[in-house]
């Protein structure tokens, strides 16, 4: 199916974009230059005629704090805004493919997205947040469990922490954290503007699709600015690098972000946002079977945070951040064919999954100087509370009604504190001790529908060394425990699936904890082979073995349960490198992971390993972006058709041009060569005429993408 916007909308969006790229061009016919100011919120530093280059974008810690990326003593990478107009992602997964040490489960025909960082993902292993929200979304399918729905449109940047240090983002972060922030006006306004308006069009050749992204700031006075943004979304089905057009990859997006900045008093800023996402698309549950069930699909997302932030340099004992934030993701699912089934239902039958999350962050942190240190002391408290509901109206021939596609209903309660020192003796050494404590309570109903409720809590340790024996060149090494809760679908799935095996519930489930050693260095060098040229580098080599993995058994009888095994047993390496020199960069990461259950079986979603190269010439007084990408993808393991995966290479080019002053030019290729491959961990697979599941070749193939931003700001 091929999902189609009106007419009368599609000319309205391109007539507005015409309106602005003429008053942008009119008015700015002549690019002004770069003010230092302005320079630097790009990333780059002007030094008189010279052009310095930045790699050092301030972004979050594994304690909440902020901090460039090469000086944490932690498996940290940024994508920042400049890399995020470079990449002009449709979804949030093709954010991440040149981050070490991540892979993304893309849904096939689901516009969702779940984050595997070092082997670990599904039900909250990654803790994903959106302007400090949790995204706490579940449902089961091929792929795994924990998607979230997000535009990329309206984001500023993607901090990745990977590993069990980041413990302070609350509980169940064994995996890492994905923290992403959202733009606001103070990003989008010049210095100097007072209110901006800007209109994005932009197409996709390959699935002959549009979007469109119109954005307005105000700064109404010194106290208050505000912005808003809409995107609107429509892409038809993809063309897959063997030229066949994979059917129920269409969607047709709708997303509101209204965001307002508030300064009450100086050092103090209240930020207030809030997000209105609505996704309508086909899926196909068993992708490639020409006979499958297919679903018209429509999922909602809707999410207001708050954020108070107290920040004085000269103010050594209050640094303060508390966020309280509402998150409500919803996905109805109504059968539309090819016919009545009783093991998938009734054309028109419907499924529904809900999960409604509420939750607060709090944390500060007091500086002193004592017994030679610099001492930093960060602590802070979290709660969130999920309600889950998920239903169906699929027919099945015991018992009447099943659960919806096996996932589960319940409510959950997760809780805890941390304490954190920070020691700093000149640039030498730093040392981090830190300890949190977890506590979870969980509801729901065991496999005869009786009352059942559990809980628990366990306090876990960090302790970090860093070393600078030379200029530039800095040695850590780290001991980190992560604690995760059963989720409410591990402890109180039930039901059937298409009466092929069910699921019983497990109330007696052990929580999953995690023990990871880390050795890493980073390398951080300015001048090496110029004036302007920056060098920044980081390696790291981990060992994680985590106690009481939880993952899906069977036991006979075509009964299936989620159950405690012994653990699991995750090791590898990942580095990057970055050096820009001005006049152009280069960018290197890599990750070689090996992960597996302490049987020696494949690990769910087990990582693939995954090398990418960067090459990107700057042109035109910097206004000209051009350059292109490799990205090599190794063997994976396919979970639903229990089959290797063959490896796979993808070549991508980019050009981006300021036209002027206020007007962009984006323009890329994706799988420049159409490489016929398949996503390991896409859960996509088809059906053989025996029924049997059989690999699809899901990549999307060769993809031209063409968009045009033109603004106007006084």
């Amino acid at each position: 199916m091929r999902v189609s916007g009106s007419g009368r909308h599609f000319n309205a969006l391109m007539a507005g974009t015409a309106v602005l790229l003429a008053l942008g061009t009119q008015a700015f016919a002549q690019t002004a230059p770069a003010s230092e100011e302005a320079a630097a919120q790009d990333g780059i530093i002007v030094r008189g005629n010279k052009v310095k280059a930045t790699l050092d974008t301030i972004t979050v810690t594994a304690s909440k704090g902020e901090e460039a990326a090469i000086d944490q003593l932690a498996g940290v990478s940024i994508v920042s805004a400049e890399e995020l107009e470079r990449i002009q992602a449709g979804l949030p997964s093709e954010i991440f493919r040149a981050v070490p040490g991540v892979m993304t489960a893309p849904l096939g025909n689901d516009p969702g997205t779940i984050m595997n960082i070092r082997g670990l993902q599904d039900f909250g292993r990654v803790a994903v947040t959106v302007d400090g929200a949790r995204q706490n979304f579940s449902r089961n399918s091929h792929a795994g469990n924990g998607t979230f729905y997000l535009e990329p449109e309206i984001l500023k940047s993607a901090t990745v922490i990977r590993g069990p240090v980041a413990n302070a983002y609350g509980s169940g972060a064994i995996g890492g954290v994905i923290s992403f922030e959202t733009i606001d006006p103070v990003d989008f306004l010049e210095p100097g503007e007072t209110w901006a308006l800007s209109e994005k069009f932009g197409i996709d050749f390959n699935s002959e699709g549009y979007v469109t992204s119109t954005t307005g700031a105000l700064q109404v006075n010194d106290q208050l600015g505000v912005l808003g943004n809409f995107v609107y979304r429509n892409d038809g089905d993809y063309t897959t690098g063997n030229g066949v057009v994979l059917g129920d990859t269409a969607q047709e997006l709708e997303n509101g972000l209204l965001k307002a900045v508030i300064n009450p008093a100086e050092f103090h800023e209240i930020e207030l946002s809030g997000i209105l996402f609505n996704d309508d698309y086909d899926a196909s549950r068993s992708a490639g079977l020409s006979s499958a069930t297919t679903e018209a699909v429509e999922t909602q997302n809707q999410a207001a945070t708050a954020r108070w932030t107290y920040s004085n340099p000269d103010d050594r004992l209050f640094d303060f951040q508390g966020t309280a934030y509402w998150n409500d993701t919803d996905t109805s699912m109504v059968k539309t064919g090819p016919t009545n089934s009783g093991s998938t239902g009734n054309i028109g039958d419907r499924r529904e999954f809900e999960v409604e999350t509420y939750g607060f962050d709090l944390h500060n942190a007091s500086r002193v100087a004592a017994l030679g240190f610099e001492n930093t002391f960060t602590y802070g408290g979290d709660y969130f509370h999920d309600d889950a509901d998920s239903w169906s109206d699929l027919t099945t021939s015991s018992p009447p009604k099943s659960t919806a596609s096996a996932t589960g209903s319940g409510v959950r309660e997760a809780y805890g504190a941390f304490l954190e020192w920070k020691g700093e003796r000149g640039d030498w050494l730093e040392l981090i001790a830190a300890a949190r404590y977890d506590g979870f309570n969980l509801e729901g109903e065991d496999a005869s529908g009786d009352p059942v409720s559990l809980d628990g809590g366990r306090l876990s340790p960090r302790a970090t060394i860093g070393v600078t024996p030379l200029t530039g060149f800095q040695l850590y090494g780290t001991y980190a425990e992560g604690y995760r809760a059963p989720s409410i679908t591990e402890t109180f799935v039930g039901g059937s699936h298409q009466n092929d095996f069910s699921w019983i519930p497990n109330p007696d489930l052990d929580p999953e904890i995690a023990r990871t050693f880390e050795i890493g260095t980073n390398l951080k060098y300015d001048g090496v082979f110029s004036e302007v040229d920056q060098l920044r580098a980081k390696v790291a080599v981990f060992h994680t073995e985590v106690d009481d993995y939880i993952d899906i058994v069977s036991l006979g009888g075509g009964i299936s349960q989620y159950q405690n095994i012994d653990g699991a047993t995750i090791e590898g390496i990942e580095a990057e490198l970055n050096y820009d020199f001005g006049a152009g960069f280069l960018g290197l990461a890599g990750a070689l992971i090996d992960a597996e259950n302490d049987d020696g079986g494949h690990l769910n979603n087990a990582p693939q390993n995954k090398f990418s190269a960067t090459v990107g010439m700057r042109a035109f007084e910097e206004r000209l972006t051009y350059g292109m990408q490799w990205i090599s993808i190794g063997e994976g393991w396919h979970n639903a058709v229990e089959t290797e995966v063959p490896a796979y290479n993808l070549v991508n080019v980019f050009a981006n041009f300021q036209v002027s002053k206020n007007v962009r030019v984006d323009f890329a290729i994706e799988n420049l060569l159409d490489e016929d491959y398949t996503n390991a961990q896409s859960g996509y697979f088809g059906l053989s005429p025996s029924y049997q599941p059989v690999l699809v070749e899901d990549g999307k193939g060769q993809t031209i993408k063409l968009a045009i931003t033109s603004r106007i700001g006084g």
